[in-house]
């Protein structure tokens, strides 16, 4: 059995709420390419890993505990559900909407299916085989998240650091095997027919189970360590010097040669070891308000900025013949700044109530005092 992870004071760890804000933002400009106007390719796709890693330390801290003195594999799969379902239903809606008025992109009559696979956070099986969210693309990533939150609920109390590493292992070799003789040297969500069948969402699951796991170990080396508040101007660079640093990744766009290469090393190495370093160093002051803030946005954020972009694109172009492109960036940086605040009503008004509320039914003495604060990444 693993050892049970007991949880001091309580922490506020603002620079892992600053990485994921950063992410959450980059990703905006991934899949909303026409409001800026973007064509160079970047590596922007790995902020899904980056994802999984912060998911992973957060829910071992927040959970672990609890998982192995009493909280059921069922209550925590239900506490995680609630944490993703209502924002991924807005956007889901927002896409139904956006179809149903003005968007081209979606086929109509198969828009009852879609819906109904939607609703469940299912993917959905095309005759060719292939594998996709057509209502929220991103939806994929939410679909792995999930997952491996059911597996992690059910099996925390087996998870030595020996059947931690053997996982990851085994995770990381999926992932090779997949990027160098499946994909096609690309680590990136894809579609891939193999006799019939989409293989492309088996390297999500390699992915996931590899950052995931490892942020579950990375949390436990840090809580096995007397815990030290630095402090010092240094100290108070660090946070931001790491936002540089997980920007510059997400932007990057390695030559094909080495872009398979410098994927791998992205998510194997470098992101593990920048959220190891965040645990050790918090902003303070109005750094760790902002800090705190895009982590109270982020997940909001990437839950509804695509399907609300192609509504917005689409409303402006076949209502008032606007494109969006002839006006980029600008047009980017006021999507961006209309959709920050947005999410932060979202927050307010919406996704936190209906949270409390729906985590009131079935809570039980064990799990009375589970966090409603919006937890890991998607």
């Amino acid at each position: 059995m693993a050892d049970p992870i007991t949880n001091p004071k309580k922490r506020m760890f603002y620079s892992l709420d600053g990485i994921r804000g950063t992410a959450s933002l980059i990703i905006v400009t991934r899949h909303t390419v026409d409001f800026f106007d973007l064509t160079t390719p970047v590596d922007s796709f790995l902020a899904v890993d980056l994802f999984f890693v912060l998911s992973g330390v957060v829910l071992c801290y927040s959970y672990e505990h609890r998982l192995n003195h009493g909280l059921t594999a069922g209550r925590f799969a239900w506490i995680r559900i609630v944490r993703i379902y209502p924002l991924y239903l807005l956007g889901t809606a927002l896409m139904i909407v956006s179809t149903l008025t003005v968007n081209t992109r979606v086929d109509p009559h198969s828009l009852g299916i879609y819906s109904v696979v939607a609703l469940l956070l299912l993917p959905y099986l095309g005759a060719d085989g292939a594998v996709f969210f057509p209502l929220n693309g991103p939806a994929w990533s939410l679909f792995e998240e999930l997952t491996v939150n059911f597996v992690y609920g059910s099996v925390a109390r087996y998870l030595t650091t020996r059947n931690l590493l053997i996982i990851m292992a085994g995770s990381a070799a999926g992932m090779a095997i997949y990027v160098h003789a499946i994909s096609g040297f690309d680590i990136g969500w894809k579609t891939i027919i193999w006799h019939g069948l989409n293989i492309g969402i088996i390297g999500g699951l390699f992915r996931v189970g590899y950052s995931f796991f490892f942020g579950v170990l990375l949390y436990r080396l840090f809580a096995a360590r007397p815990w030290v508040d630095r402090t010092g101007r240094l100290a108070a660079a660090i946070p931001w010097a790491i936002l540089v640093v997980v920007a510059a990744i997400l932007e990057a766009a390695p030559p094909p040669s080495i872009r398979s290469l410098f994927d791998l090393t992205a998510a194997w190495v470098l992101f593990p070891a920048l959220v190891f370093l965040a645990l050790h160093f918090q902003p303070r002051g109005i750094a760790a308000r902002v800090f705190k803030f895009f982590g109270l946005v982020s997940f909001a954020v990437y839950a509804i900025h695509y399907p609300l972009g192609i509504l917005v694109q689409d409303l402006l172009r076949y209502r008032w013949g606007i494109l969006v492109r002839d006006h980029a960036p600008w047009a980017g940086f006021v999507f961006m700044a209309a959709l920050i605040p947005l999410c932060w009503l979202l927050d307010y008004v919406y996704d936190a109530p209906l949270r409390r509320f729906l985590l009131s039914f079935g809570r039980s003495g064990s799990s009375r005092k589970a966090s409603n604060r919006p937890e890991g990444g998607g």
